[in-house]
């Protein structure tokens, strides 16, 4: 589901608006 972020940490989607929202 997250593009930018493998991890897909907290901090780490906010970052990004893009993987905020694909992280929703």
């Amino acid at each position: 589901m997250y593009i930018n972020t493998p991890g897909a940490s907290p901090g780490t989607r906010r970052k990004s608006g893009t993987t905020s929202e694909v992280g929703k």
